[in-house]
């Protein structure tokens, strides 16, 4: 649903708040004034780690801007985010602690969170951990990084609220020396994770954001196409091909899931699926500056990060 959008003043729940300023012109002036909302930002870091300084304080420095409530990092090397939490908390940009997952060796799946606003309500945990899923007919696991998930509760002055959140990076493109290509393991790995947000949640929102390694119209989909034919989810996209994407649903009605991400124009996208607003924001020039991508692409990643700021309406 394509919206104009004003320059309503948006609310800012700190004076730390800076991403609310760049969204300032975005977001639509009836969820303007909430703080019921939650943005989480994924990134590639494509082998983060610690050792090189300057590549850590530029890193750093985007962080401090962006400020989101969440993270959701792919390929950091366990460790390697705790200097950069010790200085965003130094600097004032947060109350951030980093949580790692176990699998995938110098490459896991790392959660970055802002405890002021955002805290897991149980023991993180990685999804099919035991018995491991093994792609039939070779030795390779569907999960080369396990999911890492966990319960969160999300404060707000309009009051609280309660969700589940998924990490992960699906396998690659690539094809394995052991046998089995990288579309098979997702097919199979996105029908686990179809099963789990349909029988394992609790009711909970729910959002399943990282790098999927697929776009929303490749096989990959396909449980969660199966799951909106039998009206238990609404499924929409609007990201273009070769995007990170993301997931969220709501309890009421059963499920929303919509895939996230910015388009290549840099314009702000505002999609309502069944009452329900999401806006996102592109990381464009006009936003970071002629100078600022180039950087970042040269000293963290050729990725760049993509915010989505999720509404949560009582």
């Amino acid at each position: 649903m394509a919206a104009t959008l004003s320059a309503p003043p948006v609310f800012r729940r700190a004076m730390n708040d800076n991403i609310s300023g760049f969204l300032c012109d975005m977001v639509p002036g009836h969820l303007g004034q909430t703080d019921r909302f939650l943005d989480i930002v994924t990134w590639n870091l494509r082998y983060f780690n610690c050792r090189d300084p300057e590549r850590v304080e530029v890193f750093t420095r985007v962080l401090q801007e962006i400020n989101a409530d969440v993270f959701v990092f792919q390929e950091v090397e366990a460790g390697a985010l705790d200097e950069v939490a010790h200085n965003l908390v130094r600097s004032g940009a947060g109350l951030y602690t980093a949580e790692y997952g176990t699998t995938g060796g110098r490459n896991r799946v790392a959660l970055l969170l802002d405890t002021e606003w955002v805290r897991n309500t149980t023991e993180l945990r990685e999804l099919y951990a035991s018995p491991s899923i093994i792609l039939p007919g070779s030795r390779r696991e569907v999960f080369p990084r396990l999911p890492l998930a966990g319960e969160f509760i999300v404060r707000s002055d309009a009051g609280s609220f309660n969700l589940d959140l998924v990490g992960l990076h699906l396998k690659s493109s690539r094809a394995s020396s052991h046998g089995g290509g990288g579309e098979e393991r997702r097919r199979i790995a996105a029908r686990h994770l179809a099963s789990w947000l349909e029988d394992e949640t609790n009711g909970e929102d729910v959002i399943i954001t990282g790098d999927w390694n697929s776009t929303p119209d490749g096989p990959e989909w396909q449980p969660f196409e199966e799951l909106r034919n039998q009206g238990r989810v609404h499924l929409g996209s609007w990201n273009p091909k070769g995007e990170i994407s993301h997931v969220i649903q709501r309890r009421s009605p059963r499920i929303d899931v919509i895939v996230l991400a910015p388009d290549h124009t840099g314009a702000a996208t505002v999609t309502e699926v069944e009452g329900h607003r999401c806006t996102v924001l592109a990381w464009t020039d006009a936003i970071l500056g002629k100078s600022v991508v180039p950087k970042l692409q040269e000293k963290i990643s050729h990725d760049l990060p993509v915010l989505a700021r999720f509404v949560f309406p009582m």
